[in-house]
């Protein structure tokens, strides 16, 4: 195993997560960490690396940036299986994998999405006892985490979304995606969440303005489940986060929430500048999206929003420095609860 020697064991100096610091809390343990996902890629992938540095990735996994011996670099996620809430993404792997190696020979998404690395054997993931490792080819390129995007950007991230929205799935990769039902599956656990949150983390009107927008949210869900709305391949997950840029333009990234739904679970990213974007998106895919729905994909967001960021700071345990940028989170979306919803997205 004398690779184990030759892997570069880099400090972690950017693996916030978007905020979220390495749950690893000492040295000696985030170089055991570094060999042993140097052994799962050579073992499950046939790739020997010989660097291997933390990057900023999401709230959900851990990010390395791997090199290998012929100089290739690879993007490589990370789900601790001690994490809560990390098994529905780790569950939706073999599902929406296939999909994205089948968009992305698509000619209008050649290029503008990710490219996993499947293992030896075929599979879309790796995993240990403690966690599954998912490999994508490295995109060279700018994130878009720091800065908003010009109309013309839009643009062209609108014309991404509508070639992944007129995307014909094959029929047997569509079996396992999961289906938009307009359910609130977290209803109940962030009504108790909500009862139970100390003052220092929700204010009390700040409580009852959650539990008057879930009302809502439960209205329009009532609306929307006799509503006849085409269903389509969305990402579920368009922010600023997970887009960069490269040499030959927009690359849409981060594709765990993949999944079938109306064209609106998508749309209502663009919120910052609805009307224009909504009208571009007719003249591309000849639909004119639907307000109602709309609107229950944003306060639907928010709500969950809130329940994530809850669980995290009331049932995971996370360090100190993770913690305060997890309050900061949700003071941020507590402060939005009026309607129209707003977001900073894109």
């Amino acid at each position: 195993m004398g690779y184990f020697n030759d892997c570069e064991m880099v400090e972690n100096t950017s693996n916030k997560l978007a905020g979220q610091t390495n749950p690893l809390s000492n040295e000696m343990e985030e170089q055991t960490e570094r060999r042993i996902l140097c052994h799962m890629a050579e073992r499950n992938y046939g790739i020997n690396l010989t660097a291997l540095q933390t990057v900023t990735g999401g709230l959900s996994a851990r990010a390395f940036r791997g090199k290998d011996t012929k100089g290739l670099s690879y993007f490589i996620k990370v789900y601790d299986h001690s994490r809560s809430g990390t098994s529905r993404w780790i569950a939706a792997i073999a599902h929406y994998i296939p999909v994205l190696r089948a968009m992305g020979e698509d000619p209008g998404l050649k290029g503008r999405i990710p490219v996993p690395v499947l293992t030896l054997a075929g599979e879309p993931a790796c995993a240990d006892a403690d966690r599954t490792c998912l490999i994508y080819q490295w995109i060279e390129g700018e994130s878009y985490c720091a800065r908003q995007f010009s109309a013309k950007e839009l643009r062209e991230l609108m014309r991404i979304v509508a070639a992944v929205h007129q995307f014909s799935v094959p029929k047997p990769l569509c079996e396992g995606l999961s289906r938009e039902a307009f359910d609130i599956p977290f209803a109940a656990r962030l009504e108790e969440l909500l009862q139970n949150a100390p003052k220092d983390l929700i204010l009390p009107d700040q409580r009852q303005e959650c539990m008057a927008l879930l009302e809502h949210l439960q209205k329009l869900r009532g609306r929307l489940q006799s509503a006849a709305l085409p269903v389509v391949v969305c990402h579920g997950d368009i922010h600023r986060g997970n887009v960069m840029r490269d040499s030959l333009g927009l690359v849409l990234i981060d594709w765990e929430g993949l999944y079938l739904a109306p064209p609106e679970a998508d749309l209502f990213f663009f919120q910052r500048c609805q009307g224009e974007m909504n009208a571009f998106y007719q003249k591309l895919c000849r639909y004119k999206p639907n307000p109602v729905a709309l609107e229950f994909f944003a306060v639907r967001r928010r709500l969950e929003d809130i329940f994530e960021f809850l669980v995290s700071l009331l049932i995971d345990k996370v360090a100190p420095r993770e913690e305060a940028y997890l309050r900061r989170l949700l003071q941020s979306e507590l402060k939005r609860l009026h309607l129209p919803m707003e977001f900073d997205f894109l």
